[in-house]
């Protein structure tokens, strides 16, 4: 009798491990990476960070220029006044803080200028020391003069001129401690300051 032979007996190979396989480095690989093109950009712009005066002004470099130029204007005009004869009369003491007052705010304009933060902080601090120094040397002329023997008014307006000269003194003081804040933690920086530019008219 004739024996049926099976033409897979014998095989030890599994279909499966009939099939030839790829080899790894044949195979596919798929990366969910998204492709760099123009229409999708890597990184985006990033917003301005720095602080802006009032909440509505220009940044805070800016703001420090602008006041202190004022400023330097102001104290020029008092030193002028001082020292023409029949203008005002002042006293030597106030005269030589006045010429302070103009070489430290020069220093606080250059130093915003250049990010210098040591030289705005020089600044910083005579200005903090010039109001005490005021508020001290006004109260002692309120008590110590006359005001009957001045003209109606006199004592009001110098009180108001006093008020309104530390006022603005801390404006000058709010601005700078901003900037030396921005500089000191690199967000106003030669580098970033046209990214950090900002202004209320034009920029």
């Amino acid at each position: 009798m004739s024996t049926t032979t099976n033409p897979f007996e014998g095989d030890e190979h599994t279909p499966e491990e009939s099939i030839p396989k790829m080899a790894s480095d044949d195979q596919p690989e798929w990366s969910d990476d998204k492709p760099e093109t123009p229409l999708l950009p890597v990184e985006e712009e990033e917003g301005k960070k720095g602080h802006k005066f009032f909440g509505f002004c220009c940044d805070s470099r800016r703001a420090v220029i602008i006041v202190n130029m004022l400023s330097l204007v102001l104290f020029i005009c008092g030193l002028i006044a001082a020292v023409v004869p029949g203008s005002v009369t002042v006293d030597t003491q106030n005269i030589v803080a006045m010429i302070f007052n103009i070489l430290f705010t020069v220093a606080i304009i250059i130093g915003a200028m250049k990010f210098n933060e040591s030289a705005i902080i020089m600044g910083l601090l005579w200005e903090i020391f010039i109001i005490f120094f005021w508020i001290i040397g006004a109260a002692s002329t309120i008590n110590r003069l006359d005001w009957g023997k001045e003209p109606a008014g006199a004592k009001g307006g110098t009180i108001a001129f006093v008020v309104i000269s530390i006022i603005w003194q801390f404006v000058n003081i709010y601005a700078e401690v901003m900037l030396v804040w921005e500089i000191k933690y690199g967000i106003i920086t030669p580098e970033t300051y046209k990214q950090q530019e900002q202004s209320c008219c034009c920029v």
